[in-house]
């Protein structure tokens, strides 16, 4: 076991010694460097019988450590404890959590002691749990405050960054959540991106972690599902409300990096059975078979479909091949009396109708 102490006085010191003999490896911090150059050289600032030999036995043996800088100690423990002094505050009856306070500031990442575990203190001067709570909130102040405005105001209250801070506060503490949300923005370019990004590329954003990933994959999954919702009981390009087709097409790959080739497929009443992703590509270039578009039209009973496809370079204008594979893919779904009703292309902030354009 990894354990930390915050305070080299007599309870830090005797505590860490006496874990240290028991066999946890120990790091032992202090605020005052010259204390800690003397503990490193064997010279203890208290008395205590057998205490000199405990500490000389225990650093030779490598289970002792000590050191002022409190990122070399706390994030790799599995245990903190917490050894400052609460001095009683003169006519208030009660102890000074002033120091308490001061190394919960002084964690790695903005993080509260809290977030290691349970932070003791020596018997003299036990802290309250009131305290302990109050660094976790200390924590939470920037969270609370999103969030408040977010229920408040509503979403146009907080920009990209801030969204994406709230979403990953629930894994990560907030200082830390904080910066992931501007390390996203920075990789991605924008919130839209980071929720259409795929698993493989957001482990490369360090520190976001399975959960963190899992955070943003949902987000993306709810919001496709919104507009899903939205979309027309029935659509066909001659038909109102079709505008929200294209929003739809748009939220499954309007924002990924490298293009995709997705079907969906319709009833003879134009509803939508079901939208599948039938192959990924490069930035500039999706392989599309007519026959393997055939053979799924088939197999869910379809009567009609709409293809698409995005342009991550942002023209949506169609190309010459996007054009001759349209009109490929049209008479070869013709012989199994399939229609085509549509190709939609769409990009970040367009998109193209061959239907709506005459093309097919």
């Amino acid at each position: 076991m990894r354990v930390a102490t915050i305070g080299a006085g007599y309870v830090g010191l005797v505590s860490a010694a006496c874990f240290s003999e028991f066999g946890c490896s120990v790091t032992c911090v202090d605020a005052a460097p010259e204390r800690i150059a003397a503990l490193r050289a064997g010279l203890l600032p208290i008395h205590e019988p057998g205490l000199e030999r405990l500490v000389a036995a225990n650093v030779a043996a490598g289970r002792l450590a000590f050191t002022s800088d409190i990122a070399d100690a706390v994030p790799s423990a599995d245990v903190v404890m917490l050894a400052v002094g609460t001095p009683g505050r003169r006519g208030y009856g009660r102890a000074d959590p002033s120091f308490v306070y001061c190394v919960g500031g002084q964690t790695p990442k903005g993080r509260a002691l809290s977030h290691y575990g349970a932070p003791a203190a020596g018997p003299r001067y036990a802290v309250p749990v009131p305290i302990i709570a109050s660094l976790r909130d200390a924590e939470n102040t920037e969270f609370d405050g999103l969030h408040t405005r977010l229920l408040r105001a509503g979403r146009e209250a907080l920009d990209d960054r801030e969204l994406l801070q709230l979403l990953l506060s629930g894994w990560h503490p907030a200082a830390e959540a904080r910066k992931l949300a501007e390390v996203l923005l920075d990789a991605f370019g924008s919130s839209a991106r980071v929720l259409a990004a795929r698993p493989d590329k957001l482990r490369t954003v360090a520190g976001l972690g399975e959960s963190g990933i899992t955070a943003v994959k949902t987000a993306e999954a709810l919001s496709i599902a919104m507009a899903r919702a939205a979309l027309p009981k029935r659509f066909h390009p001659k038909l109102s409300g079709y505008d929200k087709v294209f929003e739809y097409c748009r939220s499954l790959v309007g924002h990924r990096d490298a293009e995709e080739f997705r079907v969906l497929f319709c009833d003879f009443r134009h509803q939508l059975i079901r939208d599948e992703l039938m192959q990924t590509g490069t930035i500039n270039y999706t392989a599309i078979y007519p026959r393997q578009v055939c053979v799924r039209a088939l197999e869910v009973g379809a009567s009609g479909l709409i293809v698409l496809h995005q342009h991550p370079s942002g023209a949506s204008w169609p190309s010459q091949a996007d054009i001759e594979l349209t009109k490929t893919l049209r008479d070869a779904l013709q012989t199994i009396d399939v229609v085509l009703h549509d190709h939609i292309i769409v990009s970040i902030n367009d998109e193209f109708s061959f239907s709506q354009n005459g093309i097919i």
